[in-house]
């Protein structure tokens, strides 16, 4: 978030921004070396099943929500137009200027 705000904040100083990037990049390259050691020391571990089971559950319902989400949009969008068509203003029509006989 600080590296954000420092980006787009013209009064924090360019060694401000440096510092706020340097300690992005040091503790993303930390986090993922921790997480390649982790895998390269326990393989074994890391392709059993309870851990496959627990890295795509997350995945997995995600994308089974993606159906559902897309229907409420269109129904959504439904109710919308038919709420608008209650509203909708009344045209009227011209009267001719002559009178029927």
């Amino acid at each position: 978030m600080l590296q954000t705000v420092a980006q787009h904040d013209a009064s924090i100083p360019e060694l401000t921004r440096s510092f706020f990037n340097t300690v992005l990049s040091v503790a993303a390259t930390g986090l993922f070396a921790w997480a390649v050691f982790s895998v390269v020391h326990d393989l074994h571990g890391f392709l059993s099943r309870e851990t496959a089971e627990r890295l795509w559950v997350g995945p997995g319902l995600s994308l089974a929500l993606l159906p559902y989400l897309y229907i409420v949009d269109r129904y959504s969008a439904w109710e919308l137009a038919r709420f608008r068509r209650c509203f909708r203003p009344v045209r009227t029509c011209q009267a001719s200027t002559s009178r029927p006989r």
